[in-house]
């Protein structure tokens, strides 16, 4: 587990668990251990205004053995001014360090965003200031695919990842009594097509 805190200093927690060796089901063990693995503050990562973790949805590679830009993206942080990076990390255990490595970066020019949500299909949706704009970056080829405005009576509250057997993304953006999903269509850079389209929208607002 790792945290960073709003001054930038970053945690890294080792947990280890038990498991029955009759059911294999991970249980509450007195041997059970959490302890802190390493601290990290001299890197970019924590010097931002967000920093999350990335959606794991349609993992298909494993963990390298070095810090290089093919390993998965783990993280990724948003400034204050809309710089938008994404990071893998590997662990050592040998001297119990966490090392960092930028994959991605792009100028998003979105300042104080409230929210930013990123899927292992390099796909990062961000929340401006006021939860009345969404984008949908692509990190990969760092440009804008998709925008979509809300009111200031209907203003955006969650952003979740999920994605296809085929691997095409999918978002739900959440608000106070209903969730709208978006599906990611052809993306035709010869044409100022859309990018993605709205596909479903779940209300709970008769029951509220």
């Amino acid at each position: 587990m790792a945290a960073i805190t709003s001054d930038g200093d970053g945690f890294v927690w080792e947990v280890r668990a038990v498991a029955s060796d009759s059911t294999k089901v991970l249980k509450q063990d007195k041997n059970d251990q959490l302890r802190l693995f390493a601290k990290f503050g001299d890197q970019n990562i924590g010097n931002t205004k967000l920093v999350v973790p990335v959606d794991p949805v349609g993992w298909s590679f494993t963990l390298s053995g070095t810090l290089d830009t093919f390993n998965r993206e783990v993280a990724l942080s948003l400034s204050d001014t809309g710089l938008l990076r994404t990071w893998t990390a590997i662990v050592t255990l040998k001297d119990s360090s966490i090392s960092w490595l930028a994959t991605s970066s792009v100028e998003t020019s979105i300042r104080n965003a409230s929210l930013a949500s990123g899927s292992s299909k390099q796909k990062v949706s961000i929340l401006d200031e006021e939860r009345t704009q969404l984008t949908i970056w692509d990190t990969k080829n760092a440009q804008l695919e998709f925008s979509l405005d809300f009111t200031q009576d209907d203003r955006a509250r969650d952003l979740d990842w999920t994605c296809t057997p085929d691997s095409q993304s999918i978002l739900a953006i959440g608000f106070d009594h209903r969730v709208l999903l978006l599906a990611q269509l052809r993306y035709d850079y010869l044409s100022a097509g859309p990018s993605w389209a709205p596909i479903r929208e779940v209300s709970i607002q008769k029951y509220v």
